[in-house]
């Protein structure tokens, strides 16, 4: 079995990146299929012969395909389509002939430029929303619950695996894509990450003070991001 970089499997109608990671700590092969990224890997022990490996990949064919039917589906930033945006719904327009900066109005993102540059400019104008719209909802939540944000830095990054950050460096960094998010789910986040100025762990205290600052609970945003967060990184991809 080859771990080239770029392999795929096909698989449930999909062709889906493939990863293989031999690692000396691994005393068995686990295979895993990430909603997330798209990608299945298969972990497997360094000296573990290729043919027991296809083998083991042969015998969960049946399982890799039911994961990825749950797969989410891709919802590029394409001309007409019709896309999340807080509590809204925004329809992207490709202004052709324009090379004006991307702008919303009424319920619709007109962006101008070549096509071939629309799903970039589209992407460009979500992630400085994202970063405007945190800044602006962090003071917000800050100030009426007694946290100082004066000298702390708000961004926003392309992240798998956290939805949000908080940094002793004084940074605060949340997943753009949750601009797609409800405004419940993106306001629990931004309650998360202040909590954690005042408490750097998830000890019971973190946790009510995270209810504190929101002035309810965030359990169900969590519960939201659990059952759709996945979707969430497909907005945009191809």
């Amino acid at each position: 079995m080859t771990a080239a970089v770029g392999a795929q499997l096909r698989l449930a109608g999909r062709d889906v990146p493939f990863e293989v990671r031999r690692t000396a700590r691994a005393r068995r092969m686990t295979l895993t299929a990430d909603p997330a990224r798209g990608v299945v890997r298969l972990s497997m022990p360094a000296r573990m012969p290729a043919g027991t490996a296809e083998e083991f990949l042969q015998s969960r064919l049946p399982w890799l395909e039911s994961r990825v039917r749950s797969f989410p589906q891709p919802k590029p930033y394409l001309d007409g389509a019709k896309l999340p945006f807080g509590d809204e719904t925004l329809v992207l327009r490709h202004l052709s002939g324009s090379r004006s900066p991307a702008r919303q109005s009424e319920g619709e993102l007109v962006i101008g430029g070549p096509p071939e540059m629309f799903a970039a400019r589209a992407e460009r104008w979500f992630r400085s929303e994202a970063r405007r719209t945190f800044i602006t909802e962090c003071d917000e939540l800050a100030g009426p619950a007694g946290i100082d944000l004066r000298g702390w830095r708000i961004s926003v990054r392309d992240t798998r695996r956290q939805w949000g950050s908080c940094s002793a460096r004084k940074a605060l960094s949340f997943a753009w894509r949750l601009i797609h998010a409800p405004v419940f789910v993106r306001q629990a986040i931004a309650a998360h990450e202040l909590a954690h100025i005042v408490h750097p762990n998830h000890s019971r205290a973190f946790h009510r003070e995270a209810e504190r600052i929101l002035h309810t609970s965030p359990e169900p945003a969590y519960a939201w991001l659990k059952a759709n967060g996945s979707a969430l990184h497909w907005i945009g991809r191809e």
